[in-house]
């Protein structure tokens, strides 16, 4: 298990072999000398598939909300063994800095990130069964369905509301349509075009499957 790394140099991290490695948490917070995105483009190689190849369930947590998420589907390049990816996109005012002068104090960043190239359009990935979005809004629509185009055999797509955060009092909460026949034009918007689609499910957090709820628990505590 590794926890914790910090760099002020930025040298590039490297962990060598090590086969019993089981838990990794990456964190960046941001600061203005952090000019590219924390996950920096490049081609797959060799050594970065011998690296994924046996993930399983991904789990991207809390990304800041507007960025372009075409960067994760490098994960799913990268993982052909991938059965599950989890996904939250979202800001907490709660948590953040946002008073200009104190973020000048920390040397917190006002960039999102960098835009990626579109993956290979004969992209495919065979594995994938499920995709779980938490806090869903419309300009992720075309992320999901690039997403669908490539996992043809995906099996479920579970999309949910933003999560409800308590000290988020006065953030308003988006709401996915719940009149049938505008959940049932999301969908078709979702499928349109793509052979096999999967099943999609348009929710709310009451409406979560126990399984996700947990996830959800894990992945903010």
């Amino acid at each position: 298990m590794f926890t914790c790394w910090m760099a002020f140099e930025e040298p590039p991290l490297s962990f060598g072999h090590v086969p019993l490695l089981e838990f990794l948490n990456l964190t960046n917070i941001g600061l203005s000398r952090h000019k590219m995105i924390w996950v920096q483009p490049e081609c797959l190689s060799e050594r970065l598939a011998s690296a994924f190849h046996r993930l399983r369930i991904v789990s991207l947590v809390s990304i800041p909300e507007g960025s372009d998420l075409t960067w994760t589907i490098f994960i799913l390049e990268a993982a052909p063994s991938l059965e599950e990816l989890y996904m939250s996109v979202i800001d907490h005012p709660c948590e953040m800095i946002m008073d200009k002068k104190r973020r000048m104090e920390f040397s917190l960043s006002e960039n999102k990130g960098v835009e990626w190239e579109s993956p290979r359009s004969n992209f495919k990935h065979r594995r994938l069964a499920k995709l779980i979005i938490f806090c869903f809004v419309n300009c992720m629509v075309s992320h999901v369905r690039r997403v669908m185009k490539a996992a043809v055999n995906l099996k479920d797509v579970y999309l949910y509301d933003r999560l409800a955060c308590s000290k988020c009092t006065h953030m308003a909460v988006f709401r996915l349509p719940r009149a049938k026949k505008k959940l049932k034009a999301m969908k078709k918007l979702l499928a349109q075009g793509i052979e096999s689609a999967p099943r999609i499910h348009l929710l709310t957090d009451c409406e979560m499957d126990a399984d996700h709820a947990a996830r959800v628990k894990d992945l903010c505590s």
